[in-house]
């Protein structure tokens, strides 16, 4: 079991049959739906405002999902997967949304890529472009959601 922390008086509160890998961290303000995943070294984080997510919710290794204290708060609804290493901070996910890797979500997705189709997108993607820098090579294959 990951680490549950609670934060100004807010404890993590989680549906039935929830998943937490032992090195994720679910911290504060937090209600989790049924049957979710927090995934190795994902960090949901609701220290500073609340963070809603829904059922059959699935956030990837290495993603965090933050708020902006007193600014912002951050919805999932029900069937999305957060992939791999996304920065969710303070935005609304649409139900059925499944997102690529390595993205930073600052607003509201809709419905961005449908988990049975994940391939059919109704917002323009443009790949991210391979850096010649040594250090940003590992973000070459990311999808950049233009909103």
């Amino acid at each position: 079991m990951g680490l549950i922390k609670s934060v100004r008086g807010f404890s993590p509160r989680f549906g039935a049959n929830c998943f937490l890998a032992d090195t994720a961290a679910v911290i504060g303000d937090v209600v989790m739906g049924d049957d979710c995943s927090v995934w190795f070294s994902a960090v949901v984080r609701g220290d500073v405002n609340s963070i809603r997510i829904g059922n059959r919710v699935n956030i990837q290794d290495g993603s965090v999902l933050h708020t902006l204290y007193q600014k912002s708060t951050i919805e999932i609804s029900d069937n999305v997967s957060i992939g791999h290493n996304v920065c969710v901070h303070g935005a609304r996910i649409d139900k059925e949304t499944a997102t690529g890797t390595q993205l930073f979500i600052r607003r509201s997705l809709k419905r961005s890529c449908v988990p049975r189709c994940p391939f059919r997108c109704p917002l323009p993607i443009q790949p991210r472009k391979a850096s010649s820098r040594a250090g940003d090579r590992r973000f070459g294959a990311a999808l950049v959601f233009r909103l």
